[in-house]
C-alpha cells in the first residue's frame, strides 16, 4: 500500500507549487527614480475618420492612398488643444523627456499642438510606421 504522503507525491506538489509562483517574486521593488512613465496618445480626428463615418463605417476607405497621410480636421485640432490644456491643468505637471511620433501628418500635427511649446525634444519615428 502506498502512503498518500510518499516522496514522489510530495515532490510533485512542491514542483507544482514552485511553477505556480509568480515569476515576479524574485524581483524587488524598483526605486521610482529608476523608472519611466510612458503615456500613449492617439492622434486627433483626421480626414480619414470623417470619410469612414460619412460612408457608413466603410473601413475599406482607410486603405485608399488619399487617406493614408490624412490631415487633422478642425475638430482634431480642437481635440489636440484640449489635451494640451488638460495637461497644463494637472496638479502634478508631466515631466516630458521625449515625444516619439510616427511620421504621418495627423500624428505630427497632434504632437505639435500638444507639446510644441513645451520645449520637449521630439523623435520622429522612422520606417514609415503607422500610429
Amino acid at each position: 500500500m502506498v502512503s498518500p504522503n510518499n516522496d514522489s507525491e510530495t515532490d510533485a506538489r512542491k514542483n507544482r507549487k514552485t511553477s505556480e509562483e509568480s515569476p515576479l517574486k524574485h524581483f524587488g521593488l524598483i526605486p521610482l527614480r529608476h523608472t519611466k512613465v510612458v503615456h500613449l496618445i492617439r492622434h486627433g480626428q483626421g480626414e480619414h475618420n470623417v470619410a469612414v463615418e460619412n460612408a457608413g463605417g466603410d473601413k475599406s476607405l482607410y486603405k485608399r492612398d488619399d487617406y493614408f497621410d490624412a490631415q487633422l480636421t478642425a475638430f482634431g485640432w480642437e481635440q489636440a488643444t484640449a489635451l494640451k490644456n488638460h495637461i497644463k491643468q494637472l496638479s502634478t505637471p508631466l515631466d516630458v523627456e521625449l515625444v516619439v511620433v510616427s511620421p504621418l501628418s495627423r500624428t505630427l500635427q497632434t504632437a505639435a499642438a500638444v507639446f510644441g511649446s513645451a520645449g520637449a525634444p521630439t523623435a520622429e519615428g522612422g520606417g514609415g510606421g503607422r500610429e
